[in-house]
């Protein structure tokens, strides 16, 4: 098998990962923008829950870029 042939299936394979990262990204940031705006409206002990839960999703947001920065990474290393 050439390095071209073996290439074609992991460049498939990143761009696949990065349609999946980029949805992560995006309802990420659809949930970021509703708690939000649940935020304003709820009383104090309520909107201290929800702002708990927005920071986690901040993290699953943070850890989407760093694999999307990663996969990066990989398909510039020649030969990956």
């Amino acid at each position: 098998m050439t390095l071209a042939a073996h290439d074609a299936p992991s460049g498939g394979v990143a761009h696949d990962v990065n349609n999946l990262l980029a949805a992560i990204l995006n309802y990420v940031s659809f949930v970021d923008e509703e708690i939000n705006a649940e935020i304003a409206t709820r009383p104090a002990h309520e909107a201290a829950r929800l702002i708990a839960v927005l920071e986690d999703v901040s993290e699953i947001g943070a850890a989407a870029e760093r694999a999307a920065k990663l996969l990066d990474q990989v398909r510039a290393t020649p030969g990956a």
